[in-house]
């Protein structure tokens, strides 16, 4: 559908993205303790300098089985100071590490202006990671 990812939010917005999760390792990917995992995302500029790195934390359930993709809706709150940014969605393991750093690069990264302008056409595609 076309309301799957906005082109432009407004300032401090809260709003979803539909993530496509596809789980390509041997073992189930949930928010299971002792170590859960969840989605969660970072606001970037275009230039790759990071300005949130801790987004809000959206549960994986149930959990995704080996070589199974599912949908989640990951909720996301928009930077107060209106600009260009960079959405970068991606997993997180609580207390273990994220999953955008370079040693393991699972992540998607959204182009979204936080501003009062008319929001831009949104994308048919829902982000895969």
């Amino acid at each position: 559908s076309s309301d799957l990812l906005p082109g432009s939010v407004p300032p401090s917005a809260q709003f979803a993205v539909q993530l496509e999760i596809y789980n390509r390792t041997p073992v189930p990917l949930g928010t299971l303790h002792p170590n859960p995992v969840s989605v969660s995302y970072r606001w970037l500029l275009p230039d790759g300098e990071i300005v949130d790195s801790n987004g809000i934390r959206t549960d994986i359930r149930p959990p995704l089985a080996p070589g199974c993709r599912r949908s989640y809706p990951v909720q996301v709150t928009a930077p107060a100071q209106p600009a260009r940014y960079v959405l970068r969605l991606t997993l997180v393991q609580e207390w273990i590490q994220w999953f955008d750093s370079p040693a393991i690069g699972v992540y998607c990264d959204i182009p979204l202006e936080v501003g009062d302008q008319p929001p831009a056409e949104p994308s048919d595609e829902p982000p895969t990671i």
